[in-house]
């Protein structure tokens, strides 16, 4: 989906008085926290070899990582799109940048979360409400969808 796509998914279904570039502001804060708070901490990564040897002899490798598991239409997601800091968008930004999220999960998340920005500056809190629920729904089902894809970012620690 792309920054006009949004904006006029969210005008066709919430008419509202706010500027184009507000709602990209929006949209920018979405990416970001995306980005920052699901797509970073989900990068591929190789983990050291195991400090100990291998239990099941050397027939056997533990340290490879298997390829991720397609997803559910078939599409692998492989994170190389993703490898350079997020920027944010502006009023400057072309309508035409693909945001972040892909298909599947765009449309609902994006018009959801613009609906929530509406309707919490209109102070229409009743719509507010319904439209985080909607919003929370949707960002999860995309959230899910990379922790079930991708590993987690990092070495990984383990206490006992």
């Amino acid at each position: 989906m792309t920054i006009s796509e949004a904006i006029g998914a969210i005008d066709r279904l919430r008419p509202n008085q706010y500027s184009r570039e507000e709602k990209v502001s929006w949209l920018s804060d979405l990416d970001g926290q995306i980005y920052t708070e699901i797509l970073q901490r989900r990068q591929r990564v190789s983990p050291p070899a195991p400090p100990w040897p291998n239990p099941l002899g050397t027939g056997s490798d533990l340290t490879s990582i298997p390829p991720d598991p397609p997803a559910e239409d078939g599409a692998t997601w492989t994170g190389e799109d993703i490898t350079d800091a997020f920027a944010g968008y502006d009023g400057e930004t072309d309508g035409d940048t693909e945001l972040l999220v892909p298909f599947p999960y765009d449309r609902e998340l994006y018009t959801a979360y613009l609906m929530v920005k509406v309707d919490e500056s209109n102070a229409e809190f009743d719509k507010y409400n319904q439209s985080v629920a909607l919003f929370n729904t949707a960002l999860e089902a995309y959230r899910n969808r990379i922790n079930r894809q991708r590993r987690a970012a990092g070495p990984g620690r383990f206490w006992w």
